[in-house]
């Protein structure tokens, strides 16, 4: 589990996981998003290796001078060409429930022959059709089925979740406990920076804006927050050592 606070950076940690693994390890993964727009996912997917902001591959509006402009257009071109022959499928489903996210998933696999992970963003949107208890059981439900997907297809499958303005995934603390991990993404606090000052160079500290909190991990894992530097101009997220 991926959980955010609204608007924090979810789906863009969420993409930059997609990236790594199928533009640089060529792995087949299959996107699952029910909000965003398909060009919007693109756009903020192809920031980073374009060096390009998002929003000027969304919207058509390149900045610089005509030389420049040239130069990214390049980038764009060069960058769409690696998503086209890249292993990622992404694909917007407004209407999520548990039935179709399983069968589309085993469609994928039985089209391609392969499929190496799944991130579904977000399972707030999902539901069990004709389910009859409240909300947070139907969330428990929904995770509990997606972890015996993972299981059948024998692939991790990273599924987003919000956070409430009290900093707890919204449902009950059950969902977290079926999940083998659990990942909190925020922006950095000044109670942070002791911790920052300590584990890395004093040339490094101020690039780090934001941490990646274990929230549930393995026994043998190291709990440490990981922290990074999270350009959302450009939608990349990179660990700052």
């Amino acid at each position: 589990m991926i959980a955010a606070k609204t608007g924090v950076g979810k789906t863009g940690f969420a993409l930059n996981l997609a990236r790594l693994f199928s533009f640089k390890q060529n792995f087949r993964g299959y996107y699952m998003n029910t909000e965003m727009r398909i060009r919007e996912m693109e756009a903020r997917l192809l920031a980073p290796i374009a060096n390009v902001k998002a929003n000027e591959i969304l919207y058509g509006q390149l900045e610089g001078s005509s030389t420049e402009i040239d130069q990214k257009k390049t980038r764009i071109s060069d960058a769409f060409n690696q998503y086209m022959q890249s292993s990622l499928i992404m694909s917007r489903i407004p209407d999520l429930p548990l039935h179709k996210a399983k069968g589309l998933a085993k469609q994928v696999r039985s089209k391609f022959k392969k499929l190496d992970y799944i991130i579904v963003d977000y399972v707030g949107r999902m539901e069990i059709v004709g389910f009859d208890r409240n909300i947070w059981d139907e969330l428990y439900e929904i995770t509990k089925e997606m972890k015996k997907l993972a299981i059948t297809l024998n692939i991790p499958i990273f599924i987003l979740a919000q956070r409430n303005q009290a900093g707890d995934v919204e449902g009950a603390k059950k969902m977290m406990n079926e999940c083998d991990g659990v990942l909190y993404f925020e922006p950095t606090t000044s109670d942070d920076l002791e911790y920052i000052e300590r584990d890395l160079r004093s040339d490094k500290v101020h690039q780090v804006n934001y941490k990646i909190i274990k929230k549930k991990v393995r026994r043998d894992d190291n709990s440490s927050p990981i922290y990074v530097k999270y350009d959302k101009a450009r939608n990349f997220v990179n660990e700052v050592m």
